[in-house]
């Protein structure tokens, strides 16, 4: 049998399987992480059941998860509709974040108050904080699942509010799963840069390198007030609070040019091999965005290291913790995407989990990075924590590459 005859035979026993009474609003699932894209390679497989799938606007593309017939589904809503949820959903999501991000303004003061020292301070409210944040995001998914997304996301705000009057520093909810698990049913696949029954192998894996990744990313942010305010004999900048703030403007606008770079040149890349893959794509494509955040990701970390031990101008500081923060957003988004990619029917479990496995990874951080830094000099600190990563990585992405598709099929859901 010659080769155009054997595809012919693997294509026909392929679309053979599909009856016309076939759901397809349900089909993305049960082929999580592998989505035909391609109209034309839909018509190959599918056979007389791709007449039915809807495609986007220009016609080029299969929308995945298929929206129903009917105004009802958000799938459906307009784009301002869209909009304005994904806005409120924001602006809910941030609460948690601040919540637990706005005591660090107040270390130097609460030290002095309390006749100690700011590292003490910080362990005590920010580390503590950070780390409830990834268990809160467990148990916002179970309520969600028990009584609904809005009940959820209003009292989670609403108890939030009591609670940053009383303390000013505690968070009560997770922002992730209350955020992601709506904006899962309004979007479609091909347009989003955006719980297996087993949780081995493909999620583990992911779970592990982005929690180390992102991790030490935390610890930057919560240890980098203290870094600014020691006096100049100890290796710090002896910079005032307002200055201080100043600096914090750098993760905030390095997180967008993150997200900005991760959305469109996740989509950039998955067009790129979807056109390669024959309009098939696959869920690993989303992490060759791994591979052009690593450099930056080492280089900013290095950057802070020389920065602090060398005593550098504030510039050189800053400029390492924007690359840093920007390569930690492109792979977050990444990550996301690819997780989600594969367990389609749970990204509120999967965002639950890789935010607890950051904020696992991040909390701890804080407790021996300054100490280590003052002992054996921040360039060995920063430098060890970007070798650990590029060590995860080496062992971790290039394996989820090769064996993703087999781990897929045999643990998704």
């Amino acid at each position: 049998m010659s080769d155009t005859e054997k595809q012919g035979a693997e294509h026909g026993s392929q679309h053979s399987e599909y009856s016309e009474d076939l759901d397809l609003s349900l089909l993305h699932e049960a082929h999580a992480g592998r989505l035909v894209v391609d109209p034309e390679e839909a018509r190959v497989e599918f056979g007389t059941v791709a007449a039915r799938l809807k495609l986007n606007k220009r016609g080029n593309k299969v929308l995945w998860p298929q929206p129903y017939d009917t105004p009802e589904d958000p799938q459906n809503w307009s784009i301002f509709k869209k909009n304005y949820l994904l806005l409120i959903i924001t602006l809910a999501a941030i609460t948690p974040d601040f919540n637990s991000g706005v005591g660090i303004a107040a270390i130097f003061a609460l030290a002095t108050q309390f006749d100690t020292s700011t590292g003490e301070i910080n362990n005590l409210t920010s580390n503590w904080s950070i780390f409830l944040l990834g268990w809160g995001g467990l148990f916002a998914v179970m309520l969600m699942r028990r009584y609904g997304r809005l009940p959820i996301l209003f009292w989670s705000q609403l108890i939030s509010v009591g609670f940053l009057v009383g303390s000013s520093s505690t968070a009560v909810s997770n922002p992730s799963p209350n955020g992601l698990t709506p904006v899962s049913s309004i979007d479609f696949i091909p347009s989003s840069a955006l719980l297996a029954g087993k949780w081995r192998n493909i999620l583990l894996m992911a779970l592990i390198y982005e929690g180390v990744l992102f991790g030490f990313s935390i610890g930057i942010n919560v240890t980098f007030a203290v870094f600014l305010g020691l006096p100049l004999s100890m290796g710090g900048y002896n910079f005032k609070q307002f200055s201080i703030a100043g600096c914090y403007a750098t993760p905030i606008i390095a997180v967008l040019i993150g997200e900005t770079i991760g959305r469109y040149g996740n989509d950039s890349i998955a067009n790129f091999f979807i056109k390669r893959n024959h309009g098939v794509f696959e869920a690993e494509m989303r992490l060759w965005m791994c591979y052009l955040a690593l450099p930056l990701y080492i280089c900013g970390f290095v950057v802070i290291g020389a920065a602090f031990q060398k005593h550098l101008t504030i510039g050189a500081l800053i400029m390492g913790w924007g690359i840093a923060e920007t390569a930690v957003m492109m792979t977050t988004v990444a990550i996301y995407a690819y997780a989600n990619d594969c367990f389609p029917r749970h990204q509120g479990e999967i965002s639950a989990l890789i935010n607890l496995a950051r904020t696992l990874g991040g909390f701890a951080v804080a407790y021996f990075q300054v100490p280590w830094a003052t002992s054996r000099g921040a360039l060995q600190t920063f430098g060890v924590e970007a070798a650990i990563v590029a060590a995860l990585f080496i062992m971790l992405i290039p394996l989820l590459q090769i064996k993703g598709r087999a781990f897929r099929e045999k643990y998704s859901i």
